[in-house]
Protein backbone atom coordinates (compact mmCIF):
# COMPACT_ATOMS: atom_id res chain seq x y z
CA UNK A 1 0.00 0.00 0.00
CA UNK A 2 2.83 2.42 0.86
CA UNK A 3 4.41 1.80 -2.55
CA UNK A 4 1.15 2.59 -4.37
CA UNK A 5 0.73 5.79 -2.36
CA UNK A 6 4.23 6.78 -3.43
CA UNK A 7 3.43 5.84 -7.03
CA UNK A 8 0.26 7.95 -7.17
CA UNK A 9 1.98 10.75 -5.28
CA UNK A 10 4.81 11.20 -7.79
CA UNK A 11 2.37 10.98 -10.70
CA UNK A 12 0.22 13.68 -9.10
CA UNK A 13 3.14 15.91 -8.13
CA UNK A 14 4.64 15.91 -11.62
CA UNK A 15 1.22 16.36 -13.28
CA UNK A 16 0.29 19.47 -11.30
CA UNK A 17 1.01 22.52 -13.48
CA UNK A 18 -0.25 25.93 -14.43
CA UNK A 19 -2.38 26.04 -17.59
CA UNK A 20 0.05 26.50 -20.47
CA UNK A 21 -2.30 25.29 -23.21
CA UNK A 22 -2.88 28.22 -25.64
CA UNK A 23 -6.39 26.85 -26.30
CA UNK A 24 -7.40 27.25 -22.66
CA UNK A 25 -9.25 30.51 -23.26
CA UNK A 26 -11.66 29.26 -25.86
CA UNK A 27 -12.28 26.07 -23.86
CA UNK A 28 -13.37 28.21 -20.90
CA UNK A 29 -15.50 30.43 -23.11
CA UNK A 30 -17.21 27.38 -24.61
CA UNK A 31 -17.83 26.13 -21.08
CA UNK A 32 -19.38 29.47 -20.17
CA UNK A 33 -21.83 29.18 -23.07
CA UNK A 34 -22.82 25.70 -21.90
CA UNK A 35 -23.17 26.42 -18.18
CA UNK A 36 -24.52 29.98 -18.14
CA UNK A 37 -26.56 30.04 -21.36
CA UNK A 38 -27.50 26.35 -21.35
CA UNK A 39 -26.50 25.85 -24.97
CA UNK A 40 -23.82 24.03 -26.90
CA UNK A 41 -22.53 26.10 -29.80
CA UNK A 42 -23.16 24.51 -33.18
CA UNK A 43 -21.88 27.45 -35.25
CA UNK A 44 -18.80 29.62 -34.82
CA UNK A 45 -19.24 32.90 -32.97
CA UNK A 46 -15.64 33.53 -31.82
CA UNK A 47 -14.08 34.59 -35.13
CA UNK A 48 -14.96 37.17 -37.75
CA UNK A 49 -13.40 35.06 -40.51
CA UNK A 50 -15.64 31.98 -40.33
CA UNK A 51 -18.45 33.33 -38.15
CA UNK A 52 -21.65 31.34 -38.65
CA UNK A 53 -19.89 28.26 -40.00
CA UNK A 54 -21.08 24.95 -38.49
CA UNK A 55 -18.83 23.33 -35.91
CA UNK A 56 -18.74 20.08 -33.96
CA UNK A 57 -17.65 20.41 -30.35
CA UNK A 58 -16.45 16.98 -29.23
CA UNK A 59 -15.11 18.50 -26.00
CA UNK A 60 -18.27 20.19 -24.67
CA UNK A 61 -18.43 18.08 -21.49
CA UNK A 62 -14.75 18.67 -20.66
CA UNK A 63 -15.22 22.39 -21.25
CA UNK A 64 -18.24 22.57 -18.95
CA UNK A 65 -16.26 20.81 -16.21
CA UNK A 66 -13.27 23.12 -16.76
CA UNK A 67 -15.46 26.22 -16.62
CA UNK A 68 -17.14 25.15 -13.36
CA UNK A 69 -13.78 24.34 -11.77
CA UNK A 70 -12.13 27.54 -12.99
CA UNK A 71 -14.94 29.90 -11.95
CA UNK A 72 -15.40 28.28 -8.53
CA UNK A 73 -11.83 27.30 -7.63
CA UNK A 74 -9.67 29.36 -10.00
CA UNK A 75 -6.40 28.05 -11.45
CA UNK A 76 -5.50 26.02 -8.37
CA UNK A 77 -8.73 24.02 -8.31
CA UNK A 78 -8.53 23.29 -12.03
CA UNK A 79 -4.87 22.29 -11.88
CA UNK A 80 -5.48 20.11 -8.79
CA UNK A 81 -8.40 18.26 -10.40
CA UNK A 82 -6.63 17.65 -13.71
CA UNK A 83 -3.45 16.53 -11.94
CA UNK A 84 -5.56 13.90 -10.19
CA UNK A 85 -7.08 12.78 -13.52
CA UNK A 86 -3.65 12.55 -15.15
CA UNK A 87 -2.07 10.78 -12.18
CA UNK A 88 -4.86 8.20 -12.25
CA UNK A 89 -4.31 7.68 -15.99
CA UNK A 90 -0.61 6.95 -15.42
CA UNK A 91 -1.29 4.92 -12.28
CA UNK A 92 -3.89 2.49 -13.68
CA UNK A 93 -1.77 0.58 -16.27
CA UNK A 94 1.01 -0.04 -13.74
CA UNK A 95 -1.00 -0.64 -10.56
CA UNK A 96 -3.66 -2.68 -12.39
CA UNK A 97 -1.28 -5.55 -13.25
CA UNK A 98 0.45 -7.66 -10.62
CA UNK A 99 4.22 -7.49 -10.58
CA UNK A 100 7.29 -6.62 -8.56
CA UNK A 101 7.54 -3.13 -7.14
CA UNK A 102 11.06 -2.72 -8.47
CA UNK A 103 10.05 -3.01 -12.13
CA UNK A 104 6.88 -0.98 -11.53
CA UNK A 105 9.06 1.80 -10.18
CA UNK A 106 11.23 1.76 -13.30
CA UNK A 107 8.18 1.74 -15.58
CA UNK A 108 6.69 4.65 -13.64
CA UNK A 109 9.90 6.69 -13.91
CA UNK A 110 10.18 5.97 -17.64
CA UNK A 111 6.53 6.96 -18.14
CA UNK A 112 7.05 10.24 -16.28
CA UNK A 113 10.18 11.22 -18.17
CA UNK A 114 8.78 10.13 -21.52
CA UNK A 115 5.53 12.05 -20.89
CA UNK A 116 7.21 15.13 -19.42
CA UNK A 117 6.41 17.42 -22.37
CA UNK A 118 2.74 16.45 -22.15
CA UNK A 119 2.55 16.89 -18.37
CA UNK A 120 4.11 20.38 -18.43
CA UNK A 121 1.27 21.76 -20.60
CA UNK A 122 -1.14 21.45 -17.67
CA UNK A 123 -4.93 21.11 -17.87
CA UNK A 124 -6.56 20.45 -21.23
CA UNK A 125 -9.29 18.06 -22.47
CA UNK A 126 -6.69 15.57 -23.72
CA UNK A 127 -6.04 14.63 -20.08
CA UNK A 128 -9.47 12.96 -20.04
CA UNK A 129 -8.47 10.93 -23.10
CA UNK A 130 -5.39 9.72 -21.22
CA UNK A 131 -7.56 8.46 -18.32
CA UNK A 132 -10.30 6.91 -20.46
CA UNK A 133 -7.71 5.22 -22.65
CA UNK A 134 -6.05 3.66 -19.58
CA UNK A 135 -9.39 2.32 -18.33
CA UNK A 136 -10.39 0.89 -21.71
CA UNK A 137 -6.96 -0.59 -22.39
CA UNK A 138 -6.71 -2.31 -19.01
CA UNK A 139 -10.22 -3.79 -19.36
CA UNK A 140 -9.36 -5.17 -22.80
CA UNK A 141 -6.14 -6.69 -21.42
CA UNK A 142 -8.11 -8.30 -18.60
CA UNK A 143 -10.52 -9.76 -21.14
CA UNK A 144 -7.67 -10.99 -23.35
CA UNK A 145 -6.12 -12.81 -20.38
CA UNK A 146 -9.29 -14.17 -18.71
CA UNK A 147 -11.92 -14.18 -21.51
CA UNK A 148 -14.47 -12.92 -18.97
CA UNK A 149 -17.08 -10.69 -20.61
CA UNK A 150 -17.67 -8.66 -17.46
CA UNK A 151 -14.46 -6.74 -18.15
CA UNK A 152 -15.70 -5.29 -21.45
CA UNK A 153 -19.49 -5.10 -21.15
CA UNK A 154 -19.46 -1.45 -20.01
CA UNK A 155 -17.03 -0.19 -22.66
CA UNK A 156 -19.75 1.23 -24.98
CA UNK A 157 -20.85 3.49 -22.12
CA UNK A 158 -17.26 4.57 -21.60
CA UNK A 159 -17.09 5.47 -25.32
CA UNK A 160 -20.33 7.44 -24.98
CA UNK A 161 -18.70 9.54 -22.27
CA UNK A 162 -15.39 9.78 -24.10
CA UNK A 163 -16.94 10.94 -27.40
CA UNK A 164 -18.40 13.96 -25.62
CA UNK A 165 -15.16 14.84 -23.84
CA UNK A 166 -12.45 14.68 -26.50
CA UNK A 167 -11.94 13.53 -30.13
CA UNK A 168 -9.41 11.03 -28.77
CA UNK A 169 -12.33 8.58 -28.44
CA UNK A 170 -11.36 7.49 -31.97
CA UNK A 171 -8.20 6.01 -30.46
CA UNK A 172 -10.42 3.98 -28.11
CA UNK A 173 -12.40 2.56 -31.04
CA UNK A 174 -9.13 1.87 -32.85
CA UNK A 175 -7.76 -0.06 -29.87
CA UNK A 176 -10.89 -2.27 -29.74
CA UNK A 177 -10.40 -3.03 -33.45
CA UNK A 178 -6.74 -3.79 -32.70
CA UNK A 179 -7.68 -6.33 -30.02
CA UNK A 180 -10.12 -8.02 -32.41
CA UNK A 181 -7.38 -8.32 -35.04
CA UNK A 182 -4.86 -9.57 -32.46
CA UNK A 183 -7.29 -12.16 -31.05
CA UNK A 184 -8.11 -13.29 -34.60
CA UNK A 185 -4.43 -13.85 -35.39
CA UNK A 186 -3.96 -15.71 -32.11
CA UNK A 187 -6.97 -17.91 -32.88
CA UNK A 188 -5.67 -18.72 -36.35
CA UNK A 189 -2.23 -19.60 -34.96
CA UNK A 190 -3.72 -21.81 -32.23
CA UNK A 191 -5.97 -23.56 -34.78
CA UNK A 192 -3.01 -24.32 -37.06
CA UNK A 193 -1.15 -25.79 -34.10
CA UNK A 194 -4.22 -27.79 -33.06
CA UNK A 195 -4.65 -25.96 -29.80
CA UNK A 196 -8.42 -25.65 -30.22
CA UNK A 197 -8.41 -21.99 -31.20
CA UNK A 198 -11.96 -20.64 -31.10
CA UNK A 199 -13.67 -17.59 -32.55
CA UNK A 200 -16.16 -17.48 -29.67
CA UNK A 201 -13.93 -15.12 -27.72
CA UNK A 202 -13.84 -12.65 -30.63
CA UNK A 203 -17.64 -12.37 -30.89
CA UNK A 204 -18.08 -10.38 -27.63
CA UNK A 205 -15.37 -7.96 -28.77
CA UNK A 206 -17.18 -7.45 -32.09
CA UNK A 207 -20.42 -6.70 -30.25
CA UNK A 208 -18.62 -4.24 -27.99
CA UNK A 209 -17.11 -2.56 -31.07
CA UNK A 210 -20.49 -2.19 -32.79
CA UNK A 211 -22.19 -0.73 -29.71
CA UNK A 212 -19.17 1.47 -28.94
CA UNK A 213 -19.32 3.01 -32.42
CA UNK A 214 -23.09 3.54 -32.12
CA UNK A 215 -22.85 5.03 -28.62
CA UNK A 216 -20.00 7.34 -29.66
CA UNK A 217 -22.26 8.88 -32.31
CA UNK A 218 -24.68 10.24 -29.73
CA UNK A 219 -24.36 14.01 -29.30
CA UNK A 220 -26.79 16.08 -27.20
CA UNK A 221 -26.45 19.05 -29.57
CA UNK A 222 -27.10 17.20 -32.83
CA UNK A 223 -30.47 16.41 -34.37
CA UNK A 224 -29.00 13.22 -35.80
CA UNK A 225 -26.19 10.92 -34.75
CA UNK A 226 -22.83 11.72 -36.29
CA UNK A 227 -19.96 9.33 -36.82
CA UNK A 228 -16.22 9.91 -36.67
CA UNK A 229 -14.87 12.43 -39.17
CA UNK A 230 -12.91 10.73 -41.94
CA UNK A 231 -10.63 13.75 -42.17
CA UNK A 232 -9.89 13.60 -38.45
CA UNK A 233 -9.23 9.84 -38.61
CA UNK A 234 -6.70 10.43 -41.37
CA UNK A 235 -5.08 13.24 -39.38
CA UNK A 236 -4.73 11.01 -36.29
CA UNK A 237 -3.63 7.68 -37.75
CA UNK A 238 -1.79 8.35 -41.02
CA UNK A 239 1.89 9.33 -41.34
CA UNK A 240 2.43 13.09 -41.42
CA UNK A 241 3.12 13.48 -45.15
CA UNK A 242 0.18 11.29 -46.17
CA UNK A 243 -2.14 12.92 -43.61
CA UNK A 244 -1.29 16.41 -44.86
CA UNK A 245 -1.90 15.37 -48.47
CA UNK A 246 -5.21 13.56 -47.93
CA UNK A 247 -6.86 15.59 -45.15
CA UNK A 248 -7.36 19.33 -44.60
CA UNK A 249 -7.05 18.78 -40.84
CA UNK A 250 -3.97 16.64 -41.51
CA UNK A 251 -1.90 19.68 -42.39
CA UNK A 252 -1.47 20.30 -38.64
CA UNK A 253 0.86 17.30 -38.67
CA UNK A 254 3.43 19.35 -40.58
CA UNK A 255 2.79 22.81 -39.10
CA UNK A 256 1.90 22.58 -35.37
CA UNK A 257 4.86 21.63 -33.14
CA UNK A 258 3.12 19.12 -30.85
CA UNK A 259 1.75 17.27 -33.90
CA UNK A 260 5.22 16.82 -35.41
CA UNK A 261 7.02 13.46 -35.01
CA UNK A 262 9.08 13.13 -31.79
CA UNK A 263 12.68 14.28 -31.87
CA UNK A 264 14.84 11.28 -31.05
CA UNK A 265 17.65 13.45 -29.70
CA UNK A 266 15.60 14.92 -26.83
CA UNK A 267 14.90 13.00 -23.62
CA UNK A 268 11.31 11.77 -24.36
CA UNK A 269 12.35 10.81 -27.89
CA UNK A 270 15.44 8.98 -26.65
CA UNK A 271 13.38 7.10 -24.08
CA UNK A 272 10.87 6.18 -26.77
CA UNK A 273 13.68 4.78 -28.91
CA UNK A 274 15.17 2.99 -25.88
CA UNK A 275 11.76 1.54 -25.00
CA UNK A 276 11.24 0.23 -28.52
CA UNK A 277 14.68 -1.40 -28.60
CA UNK A 278 14.22 -2.91 -25.12
CA UNK A 279 10.80 -4.43 -25.88
CA UNK A 280 11.93 -5.79 -29.25
CA UNK A 281 14.97 -7.29 -27.51
CA UNK A 282 12.80 -8.96 -24.88
CA UNK A 283 10.58 -10.50 -27.55
CA UNK A 284 13.67 -11.73 -29.39
CA UNK A 285 14.79 -13.57 -26.24
CA UNK A 286 11.45 -15.32 -25.79
CA UNK A 287 10.31 -18.63 -27.20
CA UNK A 288 7.45 -17.24 -29.26
CA UNK A 289 4.04 -18.81 -28.57
CA UNK A 290 0.46 -18.02 -29.56
CA UNK A 291 0.06 -16.10 -26.27
CA UNK A 292 2.62 -13.59 -27.51
CA UNK A 293 0.62 -12.63 -30.61
CA UNK A 294 -1.63 -10.13 -28.84
CA UNK A 295 1.14 -8.25 -26.96
CA UNK A 296 3.34 -8.20 -30.08
CA UNK A 297 0.57 -6.63 -32.22
CA UNK A 298 -0.27 -4.16 -29.45
CA UNK A 299 3.33 -3.03 -29.03
CA UNK A 300 3.75 -2.71 -32.80
CA UNK A 301 0.75 -0.38 -32.89
CA UNK A 302 1.92 1.75 -29.95
CA UNK A 303 5.37 2.12 -31.52
CA UNK A 304 3.77 3.26 -34.78
CA UNK A 305 1.30 5.58 -33.05
CA UNK A 306 3.95 7.18 -30.82
CA UNK A 307 6.25 7.93 -33.76
CA UNK A 308 3.45 9.80 -35.58
CA UNK A 309 3.32 12.75 -33.20
CA UNK A 310 4.95 14.11 -30.03
CA UNK A 311 1.56 14.34 -28.34
CA UNK A 312 1.19 10.55 -28.73
CA UNK A 313 4.34 9.62 -26.79
CA UNK A 314 2.54 9.06 -23.43
CA UNK A 315 0.37 6.37 -25.04
CA UNK A 316 3.48 4.33 -25.85
CA UNK A 317 4.45 4.17 -22.17
CA UNK A 318 0.86 3.53 -21.07
CA UNK A 319 0.65 0.74 -23.64
CA UNK A 320 3.89 -1.10 -22.94
CA UNK A 321 3.87 -0.98 -19.11
CA UNK A 322 1.20 -3.66 -18.52
CA UNK A 323 2.58 -5.79 -21.37
CA UNK A 324 6.03 -5.80 -19.78
CA UNK A 325 4.49 -6.86 -16.46
CA UNK A 326 2.35 -9.57 -18.07
CA UNK A 327 4.71 -11.05 -20.65
CA UNK A 328 8.23 -10.80 -19.28
CA UNK A 329 8.01 -11.93 -15.64
CA UNK A 330 10.85 -14.42 -16.03
CA UNK A 331 13.27 -11.83 -17.39
CA UNK A 332 12.12 -9.26 -14.83
CA UNK A 333 12.95 -11.62 -11.95
CA UNK A 334 16.35 -12.36 -13.45
CA UNK A 335 17.05 -8.64 -13.89
CA UNK A 336 16.02 -7.78 -10.31
CA UNK A 337 18.32 -10.55 -9.01
CA UNK A 338 21.40 -8.84 -10.44
CA UNK A 339 23.68 -7.40 -7.82
CA UNK A 340 23.04 -3.74 -7.08
CA UNK A 341 19.83 -3.42 -9.12
CA UNK A 342 17.55 -2.94 -6.10
CA UNK A 343 19.85 -0.35 -4.58
CA UNK A 344 20.02 1.50 -7.89
CA UNK A 345 16.22 1.50 -8.19
CA UNK A 346 15.83 2.86 -4.64
CA UNK A 347 18.30 5.65 -5.44
CA UNK A 348 16.28 6.49 -8.57
CA UNK A 349 13.07 6.52 -6.52
CA UNK A 350 14.61 8.94 -4.00
CA UNK A 351 15.79 11.22 -6.82
CA UNK A 352 12.39 11.21 -8.53
CA UNK A 353 10.65 11.87 -5.21
CA UNK A 354 12.90 14.87 -4.54
CA UNK A 355 12.26 16.21 -8.03
CA UNK A 356 8.49 15.66 -7.68
CA UNK A 357 8.27 17.46 -4.32
CA UNK A 358 10.42 20.36 -5.58
CA UNK A 359 8.42 20.78 -8.77
CA UNK A 360 5.09 20.52 -6.98
CA UNK A 361 6.13 23.24 -4.53
CA UNK A 362 7.30 25.51 -7.39
CA UNK A 363 4.12 24.99 -9.39
CA UNK A 364 1.84 25.56 -6.39
CA UNK A 365 3.67 28.84 -5.69
CA UNK A 366 3.33 29.89 -9.33
CA UNK A 367 -0.37 29.04 -9.51
CA UNK A 368 -1.09 30.88 -6.26
CA UNK A 369 0.86 33.92 -7.50
CA UNK A 370 -1.08 33.96 -10.78
CA UNK A 371 -4.36 33.84 -8.85
CA UNK A 372 -3.35 36.95 -6.91
CA UNK A 373 -2.09 38.93 -9.91
CA UNK A 374 -3.81 38.40 -13.29
CA UNK A 375 -1.07 40.06 -15.29
CA UNK A 376 1.43 37.48 -14.04
CA UNK A 377 -0.37 34.87 -16.16
CA UNK A 378 0.22 37.06 -19.22
CA UNK A 379 3.87 37.49 -18.31
CA UNK A 380 4.38 33.77 -17.68
CA UNK A 381 2.89 32.78 -21.03
CA UNK A 382 4.07 35.91 -22.85
CA UNK A 383 0.54 37.02 -23.72
CA UNK A 384 0.06 40.67 -24.86
CA UNK A 385 -1.47 42.16 -21.68
CA UNK A 386 -0.45 45.72 -22.47
CA UNK A 387 -1.68 45.55 -26.06
CA UNK A 388 -5.02 44.09 -24.94
CA UNK A 389 -5.46 46.89 -22.44
CA UNK A 390 -4.64 49.44 -25.16
CA UNK A 391 -7.28 47.99 -27.49
CA UNK A 392 -9.85 47.96 -24.69
CA UNK A 393 -9.11 51.61 -23.88
CA UNK A 394 -8.94 53.07 -27.39
CA UNK A 395 -11.52 50.80 -29.07
CA UNK A 396 -10.11 50.95 -32.62
CA UNK A 397 -12.65 50.10 -35.32
CA UNK A 398 -12.46 47.17 -37.72
CA UNK A 399 -11.61 43.51 -37.54
CA UNK A 400 -8.59 42.02 -35.79
CA UNK A 401 -5.70 39.99 -37.20
CA UNK A 402 -4.01 38.14 -34.33
CA UNK A 403 -1.10 35.83 -33.73
CA UNK A 404 -2.24 32.18 -33.91
CA UNK A 405 -1.31 31.03 -30.39
CA UNK A 406 -2.88 34.14 -28.84
CA UNK A 407 -6.30 33.44 -30.34
CA UNK A 408 -7.57 31.27 -27.49
CA UNK A 409 -6.58 33.80 -24.84
CA UNK A 410 -8.16 36.66 -26.82
CA UNK A 411 -11.38 34.64 -27.11
CA UNK A 412 -11.59 34.74 -23.32
CA UNK A 413 -10.36 38.22 -22.36
CA UNK A 414 -11.29 40.30 -25.42
CA UNK A 415 -14.61 38.82 -26.63
CA UNK A 416 -15.75 42.19 -28.04
CA UNK A 417 -13.17 41.69 -30.82
CA UNK A 418 -13.76 38.38 -32.63
CA UNK A 419 -10.39 36.86 -33.54
CA UNK A 420 -8.93 36.15 -36.97
CA UNK A 421 -7.91 32.64 -35.91
CA UNK A 422 -7.56 30.47 -32.80
CA UNK A 423 -6.60 26.90 -31.92
CA UNK A 424 -9.86 25.44 -33.16
CA UNK A 425 -8.89 26.08 -36.77
CA UNK A 426 -5.47 24.50 -37.42
CA UNK A 427 -4.92 22.72 -40.68
CA UNK A 428 -7.45 24.84 -42.61
CA UNK A 429 -7.33 27.30 -45.50
CA UNK A 430 -7.67 30.02 -42.86
CA UNK A 431 -4.47 28.83 -41.17
CA UNK A 432 -2.69 29.07 -44.52
CA UNK A 433 -4.00 32.62 -44.89
CA UNK A 434 -2.77 33.46 -41.39
CA UNK A 435 0.71 32.23 -42.34
CA UNK A 436 0.68 34.17 -45.61
CA UNK A 437 0.00 37.39 -43.76
CA UNK A 438 2.52 36.70 -40.99
CA UNK A 439 5.25 35.87 -43.52
CA UNK A 440 4.20 38.82 -45.73
CA UNK A 441 3.43 36.64 -48.72
CA UNK A 442 2.60 38.70 -51.81
CA UNK A 443 -1.14 38.19 -51.08
CA UNK A 444 -1.01 39.52 -47.50
CA UNK A 445 -2.73 42.83 -48.22
CA UNK A 446 -5.41 41.11 -50.26
CA UNK A 447 -6.16 38.73 -47.38
CA UNK A 448 -6.45 41.52 -44.80
CA UNK A 449 -8.72 43.49 -47.14
CA UNK A 450 -10.84 40.41 -47.76
CA UNK A 451 -11.58 40.12 -44.03
CA UNK A 452 -11.85 43.90 -43.41
CA UNK A 453 -8.92 43.81 -40.99
CA UNK A 454 -7.95 47.20 -39.55
CA UNK A 455 -6.01 46.00 -36.48
CA UNK A 456 -2.95 43.72 -36.32
CA UNK A 457 -1.85 42.24 -32.99
CA UNK A 458 1.33 40.15 -33.12
CA UNK A 459 4.60 39.61 -31.21
CA UNK A 460 7.35 42.18 -31.82
CA UNK A 461 8.64 41.63 -35.35
CA UNK A 462 10.72 44.58 -36.50
CA UNK A 463 11.05 43.52 -40.14
CA UNK A 464 7.29 42.94 -40.35
CA UNK A 465 6.63 46.34 -38.75
CA UNK A 466 8.97 48.17 -41.13
CA UNK A 467 7.65 46.50 -44.29
CA UNK A 468 3.97 46.96 -43.36
CA UNK A 469 4.30 50.63 -42.37
CA UNK A 470 6.74 51.83 -45.06
CA UNK A 471 4.02 53.10 -47.47
CA UNK A 472 1.97 54.87 -44.78
CA UNK A 473 -1.12 52.63 -45.08
CA UNK A 474 -0.48 51.20 -41.61
CA UNK A 475 0.98 52.76 -38.49
CA UNK A 476 2.25 51.45 -35.15
CA UNK A 477 -0.34 52.37 -32.52
CA UNK A 478 1.14 50.55 -29.52
CA UNK A 479 4.28 48.63 -28.75
CA UNK A 480 6.05 47.08 -25.78
CA UNK A 481 8.73 44.44 -25.27
CA UNK A 482 6.52 41.54 -26.31
CA UNK A 483 3.82 42.81 -28.70
CA UNK A 484 2.85 45.42 -31.25
CA UNK A 485 -0.50 46.80 -32.41
CA UNK A 486 -0.71 48.19 -35.93
CA UNK A 487 -3.78 49.99 -37.28
CA UNK A 488 -4.78 51.22 -40.70
CA UNK A 489 -4.35 54.94 -41.37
Amino acid sequence: MLFYLWLFGIFFSLSFALVYDPDFGWHIRYGKEIVEKNRILTVDTFTHTISGNPLVDNEWLSEAIFYLLFTNFSFFGLSFFVAGITALALFIPIAGISGRWEIKSLLAILSLIGSNSFLRVGPRPQNFTLLLFSLLYLCLLYYSESKKVRFIVFLPFLLLLWANMHPGYMLGIGVIVLFIVAELFRTILESRKRKNGSLRYIFPLCLVLIFSVLFSMVRPYSEKVTGPSGSLLQAIFLPAKLASETSIIGTVRTSISEWLPPILVDIPGTLLLFGVIAVVGLFALKNFTSRDVVPLILISFFVYFATLSRRNTPFFFLGISPIVLLSFKKYINEFIAWKGVKVGIIVLMVGVTWNAVTRLNENISLVRAVEKKDTLYCQTLNYPCGAIEYIRRTKPSGNLYNFYTWGGYLDLVLPEYPVFIDGRIPGSILYEEFERVFTLHKSWEEILTKYHVNIILIPRHRLFEELVTHDGKWKIAYTDDSSVVLVRN
